[in-house]
């Protein structure tokens, strides 16, 4: 049946990345000219390519996490991990970023990184972010599910 192979939901777009805190947001300046997301969505799979970078970051509390992904992950518990992606990172004040995690059930990817060679992934926190003329800057590319 070839009404079954049809296209029936397709969409593209773009939104405006964030950091957040889960404890505080952190103060932060964008360069504005260099933070930006545009998503495409088939179906249940959604496509995300993103680019952040800061020109000065303080405070904030808790999980670092980027904030503002256009639809909300299907991921219902993390044994059920169903979005990951990595990217290019420079100019990070400490605990470079190597992967990205989707955080279940929201529109938040964490940053993580590992804390030695065989060890443990671990999720960066707000106190991580560089200040004054260390810029973040983070490009990556992220696929997920939505139920949307």
């Amino acid at each position: 049946n070839t009404a079954s192979n049809v296209l029936d939901d397709y969409e593209e777009g773009t939104f405006t990345p964030t950091f957040v805190g889960d404890g505080g947001n952190p103060s932060i300046t964008y360069d504005t000219a260099k933070t930006a997301g545009s998503y495409t969505k088939i179906g249940r799979l959604v496509t995300v390519m993103c680019r952040i970078r800061t020109d000065a970051a303080s405070g904030g509390s808790g999980i670092l996490s980027i904030a503002g992904l256009p639809f909300t992950n299907a991921q219902t518990s993390d044994a059920n991990k169903n979005g990951n992606g990595v990217g290019a990172v420079s100019d990070w004040s400490s605990n470079t970023p190597l992967s990205l995690q989707m955080r279940v059930n929201t529109t938040k990817v964490a940053l993580q990184y590992r804390t030695a060679i065989g060890g443990a992934t671990t999720i960066n926190s707000t106190s991580d972010l560089a200040n004054g003329s260390d810029k973040n800057n983070i490009q990556f590319n992220l696929t997920y599910l939505t139920d949307a």
